[in-house]
């Protein structure tokens, strides 16, 4: 994608606006008929010929596309396993324990039964940090896989945008080499009544060989590409109509963009977890044994005893830095955090500048195009007129305005296509559902 400083960016916009009133005044008295979108500062839109200039309706997904509900399926599914994850009740640490021990001399025996609590290591407090560390390990799968699928999501569109763009070049140079061919059988005649010389015709051939050069990258012979010429069908309807009509709309405002990514950005929910999980670090108390007991017990004498106690392991040794470790750990996790918030900021800046540049661009190439649509108009009316047959020959004006006009719609479908990619790099930097979702329509 084409960089673009703020200077050449404001000066490209005060030359669009200077270019766009200047196309407007010299062609108000050949506008063709029909109807107008204003957009401002007294230019209009000729809503006919914008007609001409958008997105084949072919190139519309002609299958359902099931990728949405697959998404919404792998969200709920994933609530609801981490959910039950979250309500699993940790072990409580109650142990019935019971020994027995017989001597094979004299064939007494004893045993000791007892119900313990373990509140430390191996009990309560350990079954609950454990179900922790294993649901934020859990969480952390999760966010990492689909922050793989967002990234095989986005690069599947780029793909699909390209494959749009070339089939749209594809489009161009077929209708080039029609047109050119037709120009050339007319100018093969006016050669041969002295309206034009060899020169004029062997430009005009050159022009038909290199558009037939270009088309031949998608001829239907060769077996490596024949299905180029077919309609790739990959653009949804929604996304159809909002490309045909982006040179009237608007994204959504920044801050709400920025606010959505907060909200939905996995990276910053990664950070968030591994800060979470900084705080689980071995510990003191990790080591830590204390029991509760309530205990029953028989020696061999046939003496019984019933008792309650408390026993207790304690480390003696401690985890030097851990408290400062763990600040570290968190620190670097939330300065991380703070560089993925400022390139999603950058980022979405950029991409905000880069859409609304390739928009004014559009509005540009169509009042261009409205102007040769109108100077073509003009010329053929003057050349019914035979009286100028002697001093002015408009055919040969008129063959280079065709040509021009079949460049500038495709280039003006180019320009949609690269809006296209600029919003599906910001439906995924923001975490959006899809593209209704990015842009206000008018």
């Amino acid at each position: 994608m084409m960089q673009v400083n703020n200077r050449n960016l404001s000066l490209f916009i005060n030359l669009s606006y200077g270019i766009l009133i200047s196309i407007l005044f010299c062609n108000l008295a050949f506008s063709n008929e029909g109807e107008y979108h204003d957009i401002g500062n007294g230019i209009r839109i000729n809503e006919k010929l914008r007609s001409e200039t958008l997105i084949p309706k072919s190139l519309t997904e002609k299958i359902e596309d099931n990728s949405f509900l697959i998404d919404n399926y792998t969200k709920t599914m994933t609530k609801e396993y981490l959910e039950m994850k979250g309500n699993q009740m940790p072990f409580l640490g109650f142990y019935l324990r019971f020994d027995s021990e017989k001597d094979l001399e004299f064939y007494d025996y004893e045993y000791d039964l007892k119900l313990q609590w373990s509140l430390f290591r191996d009990g309560l407090y350990e079954s609950k940090k454990t179900l922790k560390k294993e649901k934020l390990q859990n969480e952390l799968q999760i966010l990492q896989l689909n922050n793989n699928i967002k990234d095989f999501r986005l690069n599947g569109s780029l793909d699909d945008i390209s494959n749009i763009s070339e089939y749209i070049s594809s489009l161009n140079f077929f209708e080039l080499a029609d047109t050119l061919e037709e120009i050339i059988k007319r100018r093969s005649a006016q050669l041969k009544d002295g309206y034009i010389t060899k020169d004029d015709l062997e430009q005009t051939k050159f022009q038909y060989n290199q558009a037939l050069l270009n088309k031949g990258l998608y001829n239907l012979e060769s077996p490596a590409i024949i299905d180029l010429l077919e309609p790739p069908a990959i653009i949804d309807l929604q996304s159809f109509n909002i490309l045909n009509r982006i040179e009237f709309c608007k994204l959504i405002n920044l801050d709400s963009l920025l606010k959505q990514t907060r909200e939905t950005s996995i990276d910053l929910k990664i950070q968030e977890n591994l800060i979470k999980r900084a705080e689980l670090a071995k510990s003191w108390a990790d080591d830590l044994t204390a029991d509760l007991y309530i205990q029953h017990r028989r020696d061999q004498a046939d003496d019984t005893e019933n008792n309650i106690g408390i026993q207790l392991e304690i480390p003696i040794h401690y985890y030097k830095g851990r408290g400062k470790i763990i600040r570290k750990e968190q620190e670097l996790y939330r300065h991380q955090m703070s560089i993925v918030e400022v390139r999603s900021k950058k980022q979405l800046k950029k991409l905000s500048k880069m859409f609304y540049f390739q928009q004014r661009k559009i509005l540009v190439k169509l009042l261009e195009y409205e102007k040769i649509s109108n100077n073509i108009i003009t010329a053929t009316e003057r050349a019914k007129d035979m009286s100028d047959v002697l001093d002015y020959t408009p055919e040969r004006a008129i063959d280079l305005m065709l040509t021009e006009k079949i460049n500038v719609k495709y280039e003006i479908m180019g320009l949609r296509i690269k809006i296209y990619e600029i919003i599906a790099k910001i439906v995924s930097a923001a975490g959006l559902e899809n593209f209704k979702d990015a842009v206000i329509l008018h």
